[in-house]
């Protein structure tokens, strides 16, 4: 029977049309039911795919069987880790967003799972070549690597590290340092004849330096991976110093024997400049900044594009876009990224740390994370919405000696790992520096000059009028940065010198206990 409409049926069989109706409801309710089982068998086979991986990571991070002695568990524990994300969809779409916004170029992105740093290896010492000898050749070979200078100055060393780094790493980051530019000590320039040296200053030893990471595989300019679901863009930043980064006061002249920069400072004995280029103003460092234009325009096309996109972005706009940047020189971007004067063992230092180019160019990039060295002291602070870390390995004698320019969490003397910077989509905790951690608890008194450290006046005469300042004046109150390393140093330190009591040294001892 063919009626117009539902009211004309329910005229005419009000009972038979109320029964369809009953059915119908029946069955939409029977297959809505059937969709739901069914999305929640998949949802519970997800979560339980997701808890299995994450209980997998937990367990190989609280046994730590995977960073000390079992490669094939930290193997595990990281394709756990991907499924574990993976479920979630966030790798799929991750870079996907950041190539939307055009933070990414088109085509494969590479795919690493940890980047890692380490600054300042100076490994013309055999026991810090050891520090890449003896680490582990298997765990790291999806990681990225960042060496944020001073290797070394000779050719044959900068090589065996670079070969050794290639060997455990993915890839492997660098930008000379003022070590890998001095040339006046260096064997190769001393033992060949003017014309047949590789390079004929510090500036053309600069360019043979990066054709040389070329040729090894080893990247100079900027990169952009995957990690964890996000674009991670890996920027280096040529640099150097200049005089005019310290813009605060000089230690008082009552103090003497602090002699010149150009006696103290090594850069200035073994370095050799072109004509024009004057290594006392903001020569050097400027010159050594227009590099980094230079490779920009070098890039192959679409990934200088992209990088060009992601430079100019704000920091909000490319977390949007699921987009991070870690740019990373050897010299210090901020002057406030070193202690003040009156606690360094040479004041003027800091007239040789690092340059204003430098600072205008790590602000304008705004990286989420930047990485410098060059100063020794181990370093983690945030200023300005940056994370700034040094991690230096620094000389032997400073890691086994009561030294005041490397105590922090960064380097665990017996391990040989660099500092973690990028776990999967994680940045690590704070790292607990000396220094670091002084200045966020005190600002910086620069005004300060009269009274300098206990060991610096064992260097330096007072001539000044009146009597000798304390040291207790230098600090007022406050603990110094040594003070406020992690207890572990201190205990291995001991162990390295259990004799040694008293002064400083046992003052610095003491405090670590506490802590």
């Amino acid at each position: 029977m063919d009626f117009d409409d539902l009211e004309d049926a329910e005229e005419a069989n009000p009972e038979a049309v109320a029964a369809a109706k009953e059915e119908e409801a029946r069955a939409f309710e029977e297959q809505k039911a059937a969709h739901q089982r069914e999305k929640d068998e998949e949802a519970k086979k997800a979560a339980a795919k997701a808890k299995d991986a994450k209980q997998k990571l937990d367990e190989a991070r609280q046994a730590k069987l995977a960073k000390d002695n079992d490669p094939e568990a930290l193997r595990e524990a990281c394709e756990a880790w991907d499924k574990a994300h993976r479920v979630k969809g966030d790798v799929a779409t991750g870079v996907d967003a950041a190539r939307q916004a055009g933070f990414v170029p088109e085509g494969p992105v590479k795919t690493v799972r940890r980047i890692w740093c380490v600054s300042d290896v100076h490994c013309d010492h055999e026991q810090n070549q050891s520090y890449f000898k003896q680490m582990d050749n298997t765990v790291f070979k999806e990681d990225v690597l960042i060496l944020a200078g001073d290797i070394s100055h000779e050719l044959d060393v900068l090589e065996t590290v670079f070969t050794a780094c290639k060997e455990r790493f993915a890839e492997v980051f660098f930008v000379p340092g003022n070590h890998e530019l001095w040339v006046k000590n260096d064997t190769h320039w001393k033992e060949s004849a003017e014309g047949d040296r590789k390079y004929k200053d510090s500036m053309d030893k600069m360019t043979y330096l990066l054709d040389l990471c070329e040729s090894k595989g080893v990247r100079t300019k900027p990169g952009v991976f995957e990690c964890g679901g996000e674009a991670i863009w890996v920027v280096p930043v040529m640099s150097y110093h200049a005089r005019s980064f310290d813009t605060e006061p000089d230690i008082a002249d009552h103090w003497d024997g602090i002699g010149k920069l150009e006696s103290q400072v090594k850069d200035f004995a073994c370095s050799v400049w072109p004509s024009g280029l004057d290594p006392a103003t903001d020569d050097v460092a400027d010159a050594l900044d227009g590099l980094n234009d230079t490779w920009v325009t070098k890039m192959e096309p679409s990934l200088s594009s992209s990088f060009s996109a992601v430079a100019k972005a704000l920091p909000g706009a490319r977390a949007q876009a699921k987009t991070r940047m870690i740019t990373y020189s050897h010299f210090v971007p901020r002057l406030q990224l070193n202690p003040e004067k009156r606690f360094l063992f040479y004041p003027n230092i800091n007239k040789a740390i690092g340059s204003r180019a430098l600072e205008k160019r790590v602000n304008s990039l705004r990286p989420d994370v930047h990485v410098f060295g060059h100063t020794h002291f181990g370093w983690d602070a945030v200023i300005d919405g940056t994370r700034y870390i040094q991690a230096p390995l620094a000389m032997p004698k400073e890691r086994s000696s009561f030294s005041v320019t490397v105590i922090g969490d960064f380097p665990d003397f017996e391990d040989s790992k660099p500092l973690l910077l990028r776990d999967g989509r994680d940045w690590p905790e704070t790292y607990q520096a000396g220094w670091s951690e002084y200045y966020k608890t005190f600002p910086r008194e620069a005004y300060r000059t009269e009274a300098i450290q206990g060991r610096m006046m064992r260097l330096y005469k007072w001539k000044g009028p009146g009597p000798q300042p304390s040291e207790e004046l230098c600090f007022k109150d406050r603990k110094p940065g040594w003070e406020l390393a992690p207890s572990w140093v201190f205990e291995k330190l001991a162990k390295q010198a259990p004799g040694f009591d008293g002064g400083t040294h046992g003052m610095m001892l003491q405090a670590g206990k506490k802590s």
